[in-house]
């Protein structure tokens, strides 16, 4: 069984809208630790003593604060156009 957790009212009209926005946002963060430099490759085990969970969180963590400064700092977005060039 599926569920929601949002405040958002879900309906028939809305609900594959809103599973689609999910996938997107889920499909992206991954992209993002795969191919832009957090070398993120598909976890098979939970590590010793859950080293590797640990280990994603922090990544998680760290694309969290990247994305953060792409979007609101001038002088961390300049820098980023100029090394993508």
């Amino acid at each position: 069984m599926f569920s929601w957790v949002t405040d958002l009212e879900v309906t028939p009209v809305n609900a594959q809208r809103l599973a689609r926005a999910r996938w997107r946002i889920e499909n992206e963060t991954f992209n993002v630790m795969k191919n832009r430099g957090y070398h993120l490759e598909h976890n098979y085990g939970h590590g010793y003593a859950n080293l590797s969970t640990l280990l994603l969180l922090l990544m998680f963590l760290a694309v969290l604060t990247d994305q953060i400064q792409e979007a609101f700092c001038p002088l961390f977005g300049a820098a980023l156009k100029s090394f993508e060039q």
